[in-house]
């Protein structure tokens, strides 16, 4: 558990990082388009496929976090165990979700993949690498929210504190 929870952290460290990076190569686009009448061929695809990336490989970190969407002043008027009880409900939702949204992104990847799909623009990335983040990162998060569930039912290592990571 320990494993899935530090590759979790380092898969949002490496979201940040692409993060950072759309941030740099959108800026370069746009100095370079409208500062020196040179617009790049690569910026904005590259910008796409890191931002799409980043989102979907920070979802485990956010999920082991308990960064999700949550109404904390009714988590935190309720007793410790109603607060394990509901956040078992909400994982159990988030684990179905990411479980049929790996799936059928995986489909989506697979098929671009077979038939050498690309994105068409002048870079011509294989549409398969963008398609890819879905399943991948839906996956780890699937693992990590089964973790979080085991941790809340058993209530070991479980924190009802939304936005800090467990104790783990």
């Amino acid at each position: 558990m320990k494993v899935v929870d530090q590759i979790s952290d380092w898969l949002a460290l490496v979201a940040a990082i692409l993060m950072v990076l759309t941030g740099v190569f959108l800026t370069w686009e746009v100095a370079g388009r409208y500062l020196f009448r040179a617009p790049t061929t690569w910026a904005q695809e590259v910008s796409e496929l890191c931002l799409l990336w980043a989102v979907f490989v920070a979802i485990a970190a956010m999920i082991r976090r308990r960064q999700n969407i949550a109404i904390d002043v009714l988590f935190a008027a309720v007793p410790r165990p109603v607060q394990r009880a509901m956040d078992v409900v909400a994982l159990v939702f988030i684990l179905v979700f990411l479980v049929l949204t790996a799936r059928s992104g995986f489909e989506i990847a697979w098929e671009s993949f077979w038939r050498g799909s690309t994105t068409g623009t002048m870079v011509d990335i294989p549409i398969f690498w963008e398609e890819a983040a879905v399943p991948v990162g839906c996956a780890w998060a699937a693992l990590q929210t089964l973790i979080e569930l085991g941790r809340a039912v058993i209530g070991r290592d479980w924190s009802p504190h939304l936005n800090e990571a467990p104790d783990v």
